[in-house]
């Protein structure tokens, strides 16, 4: 999915999704935006190029939430809370690009698909929804002889 044709994924690329302080980020809920990417990556989209789309032609304020928006996506995937000490230990060691990566790696891992069958039982139905939660930052800051990159590499990876 080299380019965004789908109407759908069209309006990913906006402020809504990449502007913690714009007004346009609160008028959707964050699960909804979670899914949102989540499908766009399971169809083929790459986050990197959704990125790349959002910042043509934006100037340098509003350009500089992306960073903090990243975080907050990871963050609240990871932990169910926004901007916990694991935006803090992130920001302060992964680039942009980095961010995105990991990001898009977290969406693809959370999306899952829960298959139902209808009321009269007759045809199987699908959804989407978006795991949040469960990583415990703690566990990785209390491990002792490890040295900060290898902690980092834990955080990271989420092992």
């Amino acid at each position: 999915m080299g380019n965004l044709e789908n109407r759908y994924f069209e309006g990913l690329a906006t402020r809504a999704y990449f502007d913690i302080y714009s007004h346009q980020f609160k008028c959707i809920k964050i699960e909804k935006k979670l899914l949102n990417l989540a499908l766009y990556t399971k169809a083929g989209g790459e986050l990197n190029y959704l990125i790349i789309r959002y910042k043509e032609d934006k100037g340098e304020l509003i350009l500089s939430c992306l960073n903090t928006t990243l975080l907050y996506y990871i963050d609240y995937l990871r932990t169910g809370e926004p901007m916990t000490i694991l935006s803090s230990i992130l920001s302060k060691n992964l680039s942009e690009s980095d961010l995105v990566l990991l990001l898009e790696k977290e969406l693809k891992a959370r999306l899952i698909k829960d298959i139902y069958l209808s009321g009269d039982y007759s045809e199987f139905n699908e959804t989407y929804k978006v795991s949040i939660g469960g990583f415990n930052i703690e566990k990785y800051i209390s491990i002792k002889d490890i040295s900060k990159e290898e902690m980092l590499d834990l955080i990271v990876n989420g092992e």
